[in-house]
């Protein structure tokens, strides 16, 4: 499985914003530091902001600034908002003639496989991420601005 360009993107978007401590921070500082599209990133926070893991503020002056505590927001949260979920995974049965639907074993065991990576997901919270930002042996200093 691969993480979409999306999540990528909202992880690292929700980083810089919680590094900034409740300071807005504007979509063109969030594109620069990613070195993306700014009006890609902005659907992007379109659908955090829908979430109410961030919340947008127009103006000069606005920016975007965390809409929960920290660690109520995990990596399984953002990965719902752009990723497939274990309820998502579904089969062509209709289209091959198959009598399998239901009882398939791939299917089973994809869904199975997407549940534990979710499991895995929640144990991940933002203030987790922001943490090891502060303490990594790699440089993420990139992301804290």
């Amino acid at each position: 499985m691969r993480m979409s360009k999306k999540t990528e993107y909202a992880v690292h978007s929700l980083v810089i914003i919680a590094c900034r401590c409740g300071s807005h921070v504007q979509l063109e500082e969030l594109a620069e530091k990613q070195n993306i599209s700014k009006s890609y990133l902005a659907k992007v926070m379109q659908e955090l902001s829908k979430t109410g893991m961030i919340k947008a503020s127009p103006g000069v002056n606005g920016g975007y600034c965390i809409g929960k505590e920290l660690t109520k927001i995990t990596l399984a949260d953002i990965f719902r908002v752009f990723e497939d979920t274990p309820k998502s995974i579904s089969c062509q049965f209709a289209n091959r003639n198959c009598d399998a639907q239901g009882v398939c074993e791939i299917t089973q065991r994809v869904g199975k496989a997407f549940e534990k990576l979710y499991e895995e997901l929640e144990k991940t919270s933002l203030a987790d991420l922001v943490a090891k930002a502060d303490v990594s042996s790699f440089s993420l200093s990139w992301l804290k601005g």
